[in-house]
């Protein structure tokens, strides 16, 4: 892992990966972090890689420290693949700190970072679906002529939470409002058809009404 020929280096980093589990210490760990430091970015991109492919057991704090750090990486390719394996780290990663550095790369111009990050935030779980994260959500998907499938499925995916959708505040409410109204691409059919209902009246919230209407028109559950 400290040979001078990158590809070695890179080579090590595979070889450790390919191990999976079996090979998931602490001192394995350690080594592919440092390799998340290395010159060469083919190196870093199979440091993430081979931390991936240790399994859960090497997600330790450290270790997830150093992939949210990867996400700042200036190459693209250590960054989506940093995105990749944090989603498919589930709700062991969901962190404030994993979600914010989730949210802040669905704003970058780089569209393919921007799709991993979306795709990884729709892969943490119900603890991910939070106003900040739904507002992110929308703002990807109102910024693209043709949204595909993994942006919009995470934002349906993060209305089907009751807990993040209580959390919205009526800025966002109405975004997602307009975004709905304006996607032709957007499936609610997974969200259940008295959630939104159910928000509004144990809310209060009028900025509710508008969503709740056109929802059940969609879903086919309302009077025109």
């Amino acid at each position: 892992m400290c040979d001078e020929n990158y590809d070695v280096r890179r080579n090590a980093c595979e070889a450790l990966g390919n191990l999976g589990e079996q090979a998931a210490t602490n001192e394995v760990s350690a080594a592919l972090i440092n390799a998340m430091h290395d010159e060469s970015s083919d190196v870093r991109w199979n440091a993430v890689k081979a931390l991936a492919d240790l399994g859960v057991k090497a997600a330790t704090n450290e270790a997830i420290a150093a992939l949210i750090n990867a996400m700042r990486d200036e190459s693209s390719g250590v960054r989506q693949k940093a995105c990749h394996v944090l989603g498919n780290l589930g709700e062991q990663a969901t962190t404030n700190e994993v979600i914010a550095a989730l949210i802040n790369a669905t704003r970058v111009e780089d569209y393919h970072a921007r799709a991993n990050a979306c795709a990884a935030l729709r892969k943490l779980g119900e603890k991910a679906a939070t106003d900040e994260v739904i507002d992110s959500l929308v703002n990807c998907i109102v910024s693209i002529d043709d949204p595909d499938y993994i942006l919009v499925d995470a934002l349906v995916r993060a209305m089907c939470s009751y807990n993040g959708m209580r959390s919205l505040n009526c800025e966002t409410i109405e975004k997602l409002y307009s975004c709905i109204r304006k996607s032709s691409t957007v499936d609610l059919t997974p969200i259940p058809s008295q959630r939104l209902m159910e928000l509004f009246l144990n809310s209060l919230n009028f900025s509710w009404l508008s969503l709740v209407a056109y929802v059940a028109l969609l879903q086919g559950i309302a009077v025109t």
